[in-house]
């Protein structure tokens, strides 16, 4: 029966194809009027193909193009995407189409909840993270993902299996990165971490921003150096500028180089030479002086003679 134009009609038609098949009827008598309404975003119908995924399982593998087509379509209710992103997924776990139609849904979606469902979704297949991800795409997602668990996941695990590719990339953002202490930057840190003897060429990127303090990823430097301990060893120098005021510092040279921050802590620098022998003198005075008001007469020691006070010559 050809659609004539009328709503109650093609509500009919995918209800009555329905019925057959569930009849004993084969799928392909049954799919025309499914995929009928699909293309016709004919949304009062939509619950007609969701009962046909469940009850056709792999015999509505037709649908699946026509399908996608709305999943990514904008104009498709947020809920309506998600419901189409999961029947998509019950179709068939191993379709290369179903997996293009979900990442593209979880990279590009406008809604965080339907990017965050179809990761979710993307997660318990096989081929759910292709190992010629883009970085780039990884990263721009971990940038967007602050409130999306899902999104940051799909990121990280993007960027693992990337390993010594993603190092450099990975240093580059963290530098650039406003926030050292936001979560993104924290879930980048990891990762680097991870990446453990991988990682080493991001070193001299971090020890270049470390050994200036003016720059603006000097912070986020340093805490990336922490974060890969003995890896970063190499750049132990970096780490030198401020040291005696940083925290920051100090604790990732004891993450990076363990040894040689006991031997900071027991061989002063220059500057706490400096600012030790400083503190001495002035200590002396006072001593010294105190000792002079204390003497009989105030003013003098026990010969009455004058009490020294160190003098600058």
């Amino acid at each position: 029966m050809a659609w004539d134009g009328r709503p109650h009609q093609l509500r009919a038609e995918p209800a009555a194809a329905l019925t057959l098949y569930e009849l004993g009827g084969p799928a392909e008598e049954a799919l025309p009027a499914l995929i009928d309404v699909l293309e016709r975003r004919a949304n009062g119908s939509y619950h007609w193909v969701f009962r046909a995924v469940d009850e056709m399982e792999g015999d509505a593998r037709p649908m699946i193009p026509p399908m996608s087509d709305v999943l990514l379509d904008e104009n498709t209710s947020p809920e309506y995407r998600i419901a189409f992103a999961e029947a998509l997924a019950k179709i068939d776990p191993e379709s290369a189409e179903v997996t293009a139609a979900l990442t593209e849904a979880a990279d590009n979606d406008s809604s965080h909840r339907v990017r965050g469902r179809a990761i979710e979704l993307l997660e318990s297949r096989p081929d759910a993270f292709p190992p010629r991800a883009s970085i780039d795409e990884a990263l721009r997602a971990l940038e967007r993902s602050k409130h999306d668990t899902a999104e940051r996941r799909r990121a990280v695990e993007t960027l693992r299996q990337r390993g010594g590719e993603a190092a450099i990339p990975l240093a580059e953002w963290l530098l650039a990165h406003r926030s050292a202490l936001s979560s993104p930057a924290g879930h980048a840190r990891s990762v680097l971490a991870e990446l453990g003897p991988a990682a080493r060429p991001a070193v001299p990127v971090l020890a270049e921003a470390a050994a200036d303090p003016s720059h603006d990823g000097s912070s986020a430097a340093v805490r990336a150096m922490e974060a890969l301990g003995p890896v970063a060893r190499d750049a132990v120098p970096a780490l030198f500028p401020e040291m005696e005021t940083s925290r920051h510092r100090q604790n990732a040279l004891k993450a990076v180089d363990p040894a040689a921050y006991v031997a900071w802590r027991h061989n002063p620098t220059p500057a706490r030479i400096i600012l030790g022998g400083a503190l001495a003198v002035l200590l002396g005075v006072v001593i010294r002086r105190s000792r002079s008001g204390s003497a009989p007469g105030g003013a003098g020691n026990a010969e009455g003679e004058a009490a020294p006070v160190g003098r600058l010559e």
